[in-house]
This record gives structure tokens, C-alpha cells and sequence, in this order.
């Protein structure tokens, strides 16, 4: 029994023994040499306290094509947001990390490997990519990634607004979270689900003060007001004059 994903892993990382310490999903699995590229990479590469490398997805039965994971990459922080350029099923660390008191944050109950990752950013450790390590990603209806009432997007937000929060980063990556942030409120809108809308305008307002506000928000938030209904007949009225005014809109070769 325990708290939770994260609780448990706790729980393993203590017991943990190795000099070389990561995880695996119950549904994924190692490729073959992974231990031995990890380990010799973790021989060579010593001034790394973080090794990852590639990650395939498969579906449930494992006889279906393998599709390699293209967002694994070199390290680079542009490529942390909104998904890290690593995953759990590929990734090792040092020992001395989890001795420092770096556990997986247990508030997380989704991308606590990317809060993780990300924490070990600001702590300064370093990570380096050895793509002949390899695991795959087992892809099914149950597992939590796929299902639809997951809280990516709830632990990707929280991420992001630690991220903007670090003044040191570069500012193209604290941008890029912001980016995130507002376009996720933007997206509440554009699928006319305004009361969360609302409450992600709000939510940028209580953190970023009035400054979080653009003429693009507010003017999207003064509509909204006007309620669903009227907002699906603008968009209807929109439509039609743009279709009147461009009969051959959907014609490649009119443009």
C-alpha cells in the first residue's frame, strides 16, 4: 500500500542499491544492450549525472509496427516544453542524485518524470543523450497516457509556470512556457468551453498579474460573455459571409 505512482517510486528509489538508477512502466520494456549502453555510457561520459536515450511505441499485443518516438533528441531546453525531449522508459541517473534529496514529487500524478527531469535542470545537473539506449512505449486504451481524463495537461501547466518562474533560464524558454500557458486558455475558447476559459484567464491574471492580459484576450473574454449560443451563430454567421465571399475557398486551385 502507499500515496500513489510517485509514492511508490519513492519508496523503490530508497531500496535502491545500483549507481545507475531508473524506472520502468509496468506496460514497457528495455530493448536489449540498454543496461550495457547505459552503463558504459555512465563509465565514459562522467561528468553526466543524467543518461537517456530513444523510445519506440508498440501497441498491446507487441506484434503490430514499432514507430519510433522522433521528440527523443539531444539535450536542449527548447525541447523540454510542453513534453520533455526524454522519457522514463529510456532514462538513468546517478545515485547521488536521489542521495541529494531529489525524489519524484508526489502532487504529480501524470508527468511527475517530466517535474522530475525539470528540477534536475534547475539543480544543474547534466544530461546527456545516448540513443543506443532504447525502450518502447506500449500504446493501449488502459494505459494512463491514453486515457482521456488524464491530468497531462493540469501537471504540464503547473511545469510551465515553474518554468517561467526561473529567471536564469533563457528567455526564449521561459516564452516558450508562457506560450503554453496562454494557449491553452486559448484553446478553451476555440472548443466553446467557456467556463473553463474563464477560470484559465483568471488563473493567468492571479499569476502573472494584469501584464497577462493582450488585446487577443480580452477581447476574446468579452465576447465569451455573450454566452455559447450567441457565440455558435457569430461563428455561423462568420462562415457564411466568408463562404459568400469566397465561394471556391475549399479549391487548392483557387488560392
Amino acid at each position: 500500500s502507499d500515496h500513489g505512482q510517485a509514492d511508490a517510486l519513492n519508496k523503490g528509489f530508497i531500496k535502491a542499491t545500483g549507481d545507475l538508477i531508473g524506472w520502468q512502466n509496468s506496460d514497457d520494456y528495455y530493448y536489449p544492450g540498454a543496461f550495457i549502453y547505459a552503463a558504459q555510457g555512465a563509465i565514459h561520459f562522467k561528468e553526466y549525472d543524467v543518461l537517456y536515450g530513444s523510445r519506440n511505441f508498440i501497441n498491446l499485443d507487441g506484434k503490430g509496427s514499432i514507430t519510433k518516438d522522433n521528440h527523443m533528441s539531444a539535450f536542449a531546453l527548447e525541447q523540454m516544453i510542453p513534453n520533455t525531449n526524454m522519457s522514463n522508459q529510456s532514462t538513468f541517473f546517478r545515485k547521488k542524485i536521489l542521495q541529494e534529496g531529489n525524489l519524484i514529487n508526489k502532487s504529480f500524478n501524470h508527468c511527475m518524470d517530466h517535474e522530475f527531469f525539470w528540477r534536475l535542470v534547475f539543480h544543474g545537473y547534466k544530461f546527456i543523450f545516448i540513443p543506443e539506449i532504447i525502450a518502447c512505449y506500449r500504446l493501449h486504451s488502459d494505459c494512463k497516457g491514453q486515457q482521456l481524463n488524464n491530468d497531462w495537461l493540469v501537471d504540464t501547466l503547473k511545469i510551465c509556470k515553474l518554468v517561467y518562474q526561473k529567471s536564469d533560464l533563457p528567455l526564449s524558454v521561459r516564452k516558450q512556457a508562457w506560450s503554453f500557458l496562454r494557449g491553452a486558455c486559448l484553446d478553451h475558447y476555440g472548443k466553446l468551453h467557456l467556463t473553463h476559459f474563464h477560470h484559465s484567464l483568471y488563473d493567468l491574471v492571479a499569476f502573472k498579474g494584469l501584464m497577462a492580459l493582450d488585446i487577443e484576450l480580452v477581447v476574446k473574454y468579452l465576447v465569451s460573455c455573450l454566452g455559447k449560443s450567441n457565440l455558435k451563430l457569430i461563428r455561423k454567421i462568420k462562415t457564411s459571409i466568408k463562404h459568400q465571399t469566397f465561394p471556391n475557398i475549399d479549391s487548392k486551385e483557387d488560392y
